[in-house]
Order: C-alpha cells, then structure tokens, then sequence
C-alpha cells in the first residue's frame, strides 16, 4: 500500500470564498499563501514518488491553540483531549484547502479521494499544526477503470 503523511506546521487557514473587486474575481491572499505552504510539504513528502492516480483514503488531523482567555479547568481538558474543537472553521473548508492544494503534487485529481477523515483538536503543547495522510488503495479500483483493470486486479 503506498502512502505518505506530512506535517504542515504553523497557523490553519480554511479555504475561503472568491472574492472580486467588481471586475475580477481572486482568492484571498491568505489562502494561496497557506495552499503554496502546504504544497511545499506535500512536495518534500512525494519526494521522486508518482501521482497517486486511484481510489485513495485521507486522514486530516487539525491542531489549533489553546486560547490564552480561557479558564484554567478549560484549557487542562482541551489539552488532555477531553474537550473538542467544534466551533469555527469548518472542517469542510480545512479539508478543501489542503486538497486543493495537494491537487498536481499528490495526486492527479482531487476526485480520487472517496475517503475523508478529519478531526479538529487543541494542541498538548507541541504547537499548532496540521497533519495530513493519503494513503492509495491499490486493492480497488475507480468507476472509470475496464473490466481488464478489474481481471489484473482480482483474478
């Protein structure tokens, strides 16, 4: 099974809308400045590997900061995971930031992906971060495949 997993340190930034200026449309400029951070580590983690071109899984860890405004009993269960993250950002546009990003360095499109897993968390003190695996299912086949893809694969 080929797989790789990368870290992308530093502050989370989720996908945001286009926005225009009444003639053009543009995307933010903290998004492209996140997605070319994150296509820099999952570039370094490829290394010389191909594009992933199949069925492939995803596992997305999310680690935001403790606010420093927060009471002490709640800081001590945020960092002993016993309190989640379930406010703002989504983790829908967390996820397709990173997609978008990892689309041409990883894998050929982000259609690929039929699995998505993510979770959002507060740090233990090890700093804010995201951790990312994708993980190509070389056991199943895509819709697009041929019944002589399916015979190679399973007989």
């Amino acid at each position: 099974m080929t797989s790789i997993c990368f870290t992308v340190p530093g502050p989370i930034q989720p996908w945001q809308r286009a926005r225009s200026n009444g003639k053009f449309k543009f995307t933010a400029r903290e998004t492209v400045m996140y997605q070319n951070h994150v296509k820099h580590c999952a570039a370094d983690a490829m290394g010389n590997m191909p594009l992933f071109d199949g069925p492939i899984v995803a596992t997305y860890v999310f680690i935001f900061p403790v606010p420093d405004s927060w009471p002490k009993w709640k800081k001590e269960a945020a960092r002993r995971g016993r309190l989640v993250h379930d406010k703002k950002p989504d983790t829908d546009n967390l996820v397709k930031t990173i997609k978008d990003a990892c689309e041409g360095i990883v894998f050929t499109n982000d259609c690929r992906v039929y699995s998505d897993s993510a979770s959002k968390w507060f740090n233990n003190g090890s700093g804010v971060h995201t951790v990312v695996t994708f993980r190509l299912e070389e056991d199943k086949i895509g819709t697009g495949a041929k019944k002589s893809d399916y015979d190679a694969l399973f007989d």
